[in-house]
């Protein structure tokens, strides 16, 4: 297995190189890349006065390699990514009405489930071995009239954990 980071340096180097073939391949000079550096490098007498060795002559529209191929290749492109961009809009359109219309049904990470495995949701529920929890508090409402919400919610919390931890054992 690759180390991550070597891995970025070396995906880097192969970007800048591919760089630097591309637009070599424009001005019609490879070099260009090795000239740029050297020019930010050396001290700017030593640039100005072998200007010529560093200079890069930009071609006309017809003597050029890659000028005929942007145009195709920027379709291609812009198309690809108007793609994505439709794909991701619907994909999170389509989770939108997923979660509005069953949320207040069902656990969000079900709701993620479906979406992730793209199954549609269907009414008649399924099959198999579930449990259900009924309790009932003797004197509910009067003790919850005397005891603050916060106070109430911290109780209720307590005692639903204890009755739930006795089922899932």
């Amino acid at each position: 297995m690759v180390n991550p980071i070597l891995a970025g340096v070396l995906i880097l180097l192969e970007i800048i190189v591919y760089y630097g073939v591309v637009c070599g391949l424009f001005v019609n000079d490879l070099s260009w890349f090795l000239k740029d550096i050297l020019a930010s490098v050396f001290p700017i007498d030593f640039v100005r006065n072998n200007y010529s060795w560093f200079s890069i002559d930009l071609p006309t529209i017809q003597s050029s390699l890659v000028v005929p191929m942007v145009s195709p290749i920027m379709g291609v492109l812009v198309t690809y990514l108007a793609n994505i961009l439709y794909r991701f809009l619907i994909e999170q359109k389509d989770k939108k009405f997923l979660k509005s219309t069953f949320g207040q049904y069902i656990s969000p990470q079900l709701i993620d489930k479906m979406f992730e495995n793209k199954q549609e949701p269907k009414l008649g529920g399924e099959t198999g071995v579930h449990t259900a929890f009924f309790s009932d508090i003797q004197s509910f409402s009067s003790f919850t009239e005397v005891l603050e919400p916060e106070k109430m919610v911290n109780l209720m919390n307590a005692y639903l954990t204890e009755m739930t931890d006795v089922l899932l054992l």
